[in-house]
């Protein structure tokens, strides 16, 4: 099944890079030093964070409202039976993350958002396949749900 992905009439895209001294600015913002508590947060999960809030902000924010964020995951090395060297192959999975809107547009959202993301990814260990019967339906509702 395929979705369509129509722009809405209006919208402006582009196309934003940041350097090794933004990602550092960043990291800084969400991993303060004196902050032992937190595990170190990923390049990874610090910039989707800071794009996710980025997004929500350019959202007209409905007081009460969930953000879902999903992102794409290399899962091949997280399996617990290894695969052959020799596949070739690719196993992408899949994850969403969500948190009230409000708390990622105030304050410091994107360090919410980069902990939940890693926290997300830290929870593979358990499992990257660990409820994958239910994939299917948590998208076409969550596509839904987003409409």
């Amino acid at each position: 099944m395929t979705w369509a992905s129509q722009v809405t009439p209006g919208s402006v895209r582009g196309t934003f890079e940041l350097n090794r001294a933004d990602i550092e600015k960043l990291r800084k913002s969400v991993c303060p030093a004196d902050d032992f508590s937190s595990k170190r947060a990923s390049t990874f999960s610090i910039i989707c964070g800071y794009t996710w809030v980025c997004l929500e902000k350019a959202r007209v924010v409905t007081s009460g409202k969930r953000a879902i964020l999903g992102f794409s995951i290399d899962a091949r090395s997280r399996l617990k039976h290894s695969i052959h060297p020799m596949y070739l192959g690719n196993f992408i999975a899949g994850r969403n993350v969500e948190a009230e809107t409000e708390e990622l547009v105030g304050g410091n959202g994107v360090r919410l958002a980069a902990e939940a993301i890693s926290e997300t990814i830290r929870g593979l260990e358990d499992g990257v396949v660990n409820g994958a019967e239910a994939w299917a339906s948590m998208m076409i509702n969550s596509e839904k749900t987003l409409l």
